[in-house]
């Protein structure tokens, strides 16, 4: 992400939520003893920090963050200032627990931003119902678009942690949102959907992916269309190029072993490529009527577990929770 940021001027980092803890730690049928609080904890702080480092602007809180209890999500806001988001939980008295909007001049745009916490979400992970309070998200959501157009936001981000359908319930409703990222379902794609006014998406969890949304605005117009598929075929050209180049050194170095595979596989990836290569020539016809964006999701280095700053950082938490390994906070 930080690369992503470095090659992009007013960027505005973003998260849809369910961010804090792997799926995997909350669906155990048993209360989590000490040590699974611990990796939970570590993990979060890790996480907390990555983002801090990337400079996060908002963050929708998610169900499966609520498993790590409020005095644990508070002191993270306060300790990292981890921008903890949502416009519709309340505690049992109504009042809000995170702040429901804000707003970000990007690029010499007014950008709004509100968050939701999805209610099926939470039922689904077994949090007392009885600790917290939902409001309508449709009530909430026009309220939320109202109050930031009345700020002056010339565009609104709506950061949906309640699942696909929800999602769309809430987009189909609420005119006036111009972007949804929505999480909770594993769902993952590329492509943005048009619900009313909003073009909707949806990313894959566990952080593995980033998407890199980009806004090409003319005269000031804010209705856009999606000119993504052209940079998404390019980028999925250049993934296969580097694929090509490693099977030729593979077959290469074989000396004789696996030839009839290695040749298959080399065929088949020419065969897309050359497929792709007639796609992307199509979509380069399609010449822009106005202000339009583009999108593009990159999966995340393999790499990066290696980073010296990374491996600090994982060792430093860990010492901090009691954790024998590193690894041990995944």
């Amino acid at each position: 992400m930080l690369d992503s940021r470095s090659r992009f001027a007013g960027a505005l980092v973003v998260d849809a939520g369910n961010l804090l803890l792997y799926r995997k730690q909350y669906k155990a049928k048993v209360p989590a003893d000490a040590a699974t609080l611990a990796r939970r904890r570590a993990r979060a702080e890790i996480i907390a920090q990555a983002y801090a480092r990337m400079g996060i602007h908002a963050v929708a809180l998610g169900a499966t963050d609520l498993v790590l209890g409020l005095p644990v999500l508070k002191s993270l806001v306060q300790r990292h200032r981890l921008p903890l988001m949502s416009a519709n939980l309340q505690s049992p008295a109504g009042r809000l627990l995170f702040p429901a909007h804000k707003l970000v001049a990007v690029g010499g745009v007014k950008v709004g931003i509100f968050a939701l916490t999805g209610e099926k979400n939470i039922a689904r992970v077994k949090i007392d119902p009885k600790l917290f309070k939902l409001a309508d998200p449709v009530d909430v959501a026009k309220a939320q678009v109202k109050a930031l157009r009345a700020k002056g936001a010339q565009l609104v981000v709506a950061l949906a942690a309640v699942g696909h359908q929800q999602g769309r319930q809430v987009a189909q409703a609420v005119p006036g949102i111009d972007f949804m990222f929505i999480s909770g379902t594993g769902r993952h794609g590329e492509k943005a959907s048009k619900v009313s006014t909003a073009w909707v998406m949806e990313m894959s969890r566990e952080g593995k992916y980033e998407g890199l949304l980009s806004l090409y605005l003319r005269g000031g117009k804010m209705q856009l269309e999606d000119l993504s598929e052209r940079f998404q075929i390019a980028s999925r050209l250049e993934r296969i190029n580097k694929s090509i180049q490693s099977l030729k050194q593979r077959a290469s170095r074989s000396q004789g072993r696996n030839p009839d595979y290695l040749k298959r596989r080399l065929v088949n990836s020419e065969n897309s490529r050359q497929r792709m290569m007639v796609q992307l020539a199509k979509a380069n016809m399609v010449k822009p009527k106005g202000s339009f964006f583009t999108n593009v999701v990159e999966p995340i280095k393999p790499a990066l577990a290696q980073d010296a700053v990374v491996k600090a950082l994982l060792a430093r938490v860990a010492k901090d929770a009691g954790l024998k390994r590193p690894r041990g906070v995944h």
